[in-house]
C-alpha cells in the first residue's frame, strides 16, 4: 500500500527539470543548437537550461536545402548563444557558412569560442567579404586544449610563427589555406610540434615562397594526405618543403600535379605501411629530363613502402623508365597496384622488387615475350591479377611464381594456342596454386584450351 502512495504521488513529476543544469546541457548538446535553444520556450525553468551546451554548431541554411537564413538574423542568433553561454568549457564547435559574411564575424566567433578551451573546431566557409583579411592564427596557437580541427575555406590567408607546440591536437585536416611567413622570420624555417598528432591532410592548401622548410615533428602521426592541384603564380620560382619527422605512416596519399612546387614532403626517414599516388602533368610545360628528375624525386621517398598504388594512367608518362634508374630496390614492397603502365616501365618496377606477394594491374600492358626472359623470379608472390592480358604474357609470368596461390585476369586476350605446353608446366600448379578467376569468360576457343589446360595440370 505504502509503494502504491509513492508511485502515485510521483506520477506527473517532472523529473528531467530536477536534474543539475550541467547534466541538461549535457543531454541537449545531442541537439542542433538551434533545437537546444528552443527548449527556452518550454517554461520559465527552462529559459537558461541551454546556456550549458557544450556542443555548437551553427549553419546559415534552411534544414539541408541551400536557400539561406536572413543574414541579420543568423548573426543575432550566434552572437546571442555566445553571448549567454554558461559552459566554461565547449567540447566541439562547428560552423558552415554558405553566405558571405564579414571575417570580423568569424574572428569574433572564434576566439569566443577558444577562450573557452574548445576541444573540436570544425568550420566551413564558401565566401568571406574582405579576402585580403587573414583569417586569425591566435585560435591555433595559442590554445592548447583543442584536439581536432577542421578548417575549409577559399583562400585564406593564415600566418605561420618561426615555431609553435600543438600539445593535444590528434587530427588536422586543411582546404583553401595559404600559409604565409612573419615578418621576423628571416631564414624561412619553420617547426611545428604535434606530439599525438594522428591524422594530417592538406588539400589545395600551399606555402608562401618565403617559407623554404616546414618541419612538422609528429612521432605518432599515421595518416597523411596531400591533395594539390593549384598552380603557383608565374612571379613565383621558389616552393617549399614539407619534412615529416615520423618513424612510422599507415598511409601516405599524394593527389597533384608533377611540378616541383608540388612535390614537397620529406618522407625519406619514414616506415610507410601503405602509399597511393595520382599525379597530372602538363605536357607543354615539362620536359622528358624535368620528367625523370622529378618522378625520381617523388619515388625515392618510398623506398621502404609496403603497399604502393599508383591512381592515375601512367601512360601519361610521368612514370618513366629511366625514373627508377637510379632508385635503391623497394625491398620491404610486397603489394602494388597500378592500372596501366608503359610495358618498360613495368620491367624496371619489377626488378625493383624482389619481394612481392601481389601484383595488381588493370590492363597489362603489350610486352615482347623475349623482354621477360631475365625478370628474375618472385618467390613470395601469392597474387596476380593482371586485368586485360595476352595468353603469351601470361604463359611467360607463370614460371617465375613457384609460390603462386591466386590467379585473376579480366579477359585473357586472344593468343596462339600452341604455347600451350603441357611438357612444361609452371610449378605453382602442382604445389600451391588454388585460384584461378575469370572476371570476363565469353566462351572463346583460346579461353576454354586456356581453362583446360589449368583443369588438367592443377593439383587440388
Amino acid at each position: 500500500m505504502e509503494s502504491h502512495k509513492k508511485r502515485k504521488s510521483s506520477k506527473g513529476q517532472d523529473m528531467i527539470s530536477n536534474l543539475p543544469d550541467f547534466i541538461i546541457g549535457r543531454i541537449l548538446s545531442f541537439l542542433p543548437t538551434k533545437y537546444a535553444v528552443r527548449t527556452s520556450v518550454l517554461s520559465k525553468n527552462w529559459t537558461y537550461k541551454w546556456t550549458f551546451i557544450t556542443n555548437l554548431n551553427f549553419r546559415d541554411r534552411v534544414g539541408y536545402s541551400s536557400k539561406i537564413v536572413r543574414k541579420i538574423v543568423f548573426l543575432s542568433f550566434v552572437y546571442r548563444v555566445l553571448l549567454h553561454l554558461n559552459s566554461s568549457s565547449i567540447q566541439s564547435f562547428s560552423l558552415d557558412l554558405f553566405g558571405k559574411y564579414e571575417s570580423l564575424h568569424v574572428d569574433q566567433w572564434i576566439s569566443a569560442v577558444v577562450s573557452r578551451r574548445v576541444k573540436k573546431l570544425w568550420i566551413k566557409l564558401y565566401l568571406i567579404s574582405n579576402k585580403d583579411q587573414a583569417l586569425p592564427s591566435h585560435f591555433l596557437l595559442r590554445y592548447r586544449s583543442l584536439e581536432e580541427l577542421v578548417l575549409k575555406v577559399e583562400r585564406c590567408d593564415i600566418k605561420v610563427p618561426t615555431s609553435a607546440l600543438f600539445p593535444s591536437l590528434t587530427l588536422l585536416k586543411l582546404s583553401g589555406i595559404q600559409f604565409i611567413g612573419g615578418p621576423s622570420n628571416e631564414s624561412g624555417n619553420v617547426q611545428l610540434d604535434f606530439p599525438v598528432l594522428r591524422t594530417y591532410k592538406t588539400d589545395e592548401c600551399t606555402w608562401s615562397s618565403s617559407l623554404k622548410c616546414v618541419t612538422l615533428e609528429a612521432p605518432l602521426l599515421k595518416v597523411v594526405s596531400i591533395e594539390n592541384f593549384r598552380r603557383r603564380s608565374a612571379s613565383n620560382n621558389s616552393y617549399t618543403v614539407l619534412k615529416f619527422c615520423v618513424s612510422s605512416l599507415a598511409e601516405f596519399t599524394y593527389k597533384g600535379y608533377l611540378l616541383p612546387e608540388t612535390i614537397v614532403f620529406d618522407l625519406s626517414a619514414a616506415h610507410i605501411a601503405s602509399a597511393k599516388i595520382e599525379v597530372d602533368i602538363y605536357e607543354e610545360e615539362i620536359s622528358v629530363q624535368e620528367n625523370v628528375a622529378l618522378s625520381s624525386k617523388l619515388l625515392k621517398q618510398f623506398h621502404n613502402v609496403e603497399f604502393l598504388k599508383f591512381g592515375k594512367s601512367e601512360k601519361k608518362g610521368w612514370l618513366a623508365k629511366d625514373s627508377l634508374k637510379d632508385l635503391p630496390s623497394f625491398e620491404m614492397l610486397s603489394h602494388v597496384k597500378l592500372r596501366n603502365v608503359i610495358g618498360e616501365t613495368l620491367l624496371a618496377l619489377l626488378f625493383k622488387t624482389p619481394n612481392l606477394k601481389t601484383l595488381i594491374f588493370q590492363v597489362f600492358p603489350q610486352l615482347a615475350k623475349d623482354s621477360l626472359a631475365d625478370l628474375p623470379t618472385f618467390k613470395r608472390l601469392s597474387q596476380l591479377n593482371l586485368g586485360k592480358v595476352t595468353g603469351e604474357i601470361l604463359l611467360a609470368l607463370l614460371p617465375r611464381t613457384p609460390n603462386l596461390k591466386a590467379l585473376i585476369f579480366v579477359e585473357l586476350l586472344q593468343f596462339d594456342q600452341e604455347q600451350l605446353n603441357y611438357d612444361c608446366v609452371p610449378d605453382c600448379f602442382s604445389t600451391t596454386l588454388q585460384v584461378v578467376k575469370y572476371l570476363s569468360f565469353d566462351g572463346f576457343e583460346h579461353e576454354l584450351s586456356f581453362a583446360k589446360f589449368v583443369m588438367e595440370n592443377v593439383v587440388a
